[in-house]
């Protein structure tokens, strides 16, 4: 279906621009865009009478797709500085080893000063 949208894009771009605007217009998506077929897959090498041997994909509409990319690529840069500096799981240019590697530095450091830690949430 992507190599169609790549094919055509000449004729599809006006009309994917003019489905995009009118749902920024009028504030809400096309019913098409609220859909998404669930496809259950098996995992290899597992018992297919086990439920825990098969993943779920949903399938959405491929228009829905490039609106997500077009809309993370544009507030990408924008959104990277309300992310507050601890946050490092799913931001951009961190993960968490990052925080993993920061968790060890205050351990190591409150053991060499004799320190006792409490955890809480």
């Amino acid at each position: 279906m992507a190599k169609l949208y790549q094919t055509f894009a000449t004729a599809l771009v006006p009309r994917l621009l003019a489905v995009y605007n009118g749902a920024l217009t009028a504030n809400i998506l096309p019913d098409s865009m609220h859909e998404g077929l669930i496809a259950i897959i098996p995992k290899s090498g597992t018992a297919s009478s086990d439920s825990a041997s098969y993943r779920s994909i949903t399938m959405i509409n491929l228009d829905v797709k490039i609106l997500c990319k077009i809309l993370t690529t544009r507030l990408a840069p924008e959104v990277n500085h309300l992310v507050h500096p601890d946050q490092y799981g799913f931001a951009p240019g961190r993960n968490t080893t990052m925080n993993t590697h920061r968790l060890m530095h205050v351990l190591h450091g409150a053991e060499d000063r004799e320190e006792d830690l409490t955890c809480s949430q």
